[in-house]
């Protein structure tokens, strides 16, 4: 069993690497342009947006009748989007990669705002 594992796992090491720093990050690219053009820069509607979730969010409003208040309801929707993972891999691509990595944070962030509202439209279209 050793063995196998020895042998193996160079191969899985290196098909791993090629697909991880290549063919991934060219298809989260290709997706995040091809989806912004599709829907016409639906980015371009992110303040509408911050504004309709955040316009009319009180700190300290009435809770519902689910039991839960509004501002708790956009903390829990922000939690399950953002994640801690996500806050320590910022974290770490700033300590290894430098200020130009927030650069490149953005600009994926920005591609993958396109890819993200589709997922969560999509479902809601008729037809």
């Amino acid at each position: 069993m050793e063995q196998i594992n020895q042998m193996l796992l160079p191969l899985v090491q290196k098909i791993n690497g090629f697909l991880a720093d290549y063919i991934l990050v060219f298809l989260l690219v290709a997706t995040g342009l091809f989806f912004t053009i599709k829907t016409g820069f639906v980015q371009r509607y992110l303040g509408q947006g911050l504004k309709s979730i955040f316009g009319g969010l009180r700190l300290r409003g009435e809770k519902q009748e689910s039991g839960m208040s509004s501002f708790q309801a956009v903390a829990t929707a922000i939690a399950a989007q953002v994640g801690t993972g996500n806050i320590v891999g910022a974290s770490g691509a700033i300590l290894s990669g430098g200020p130009g990595a927030i650069f490149w944070m953005w600009v994926i962030a920005f591609l993958g705002m396109a890819p993200s509202m589709l997922r969560r439209s999509w479902p809601s279209t008729p037809g």
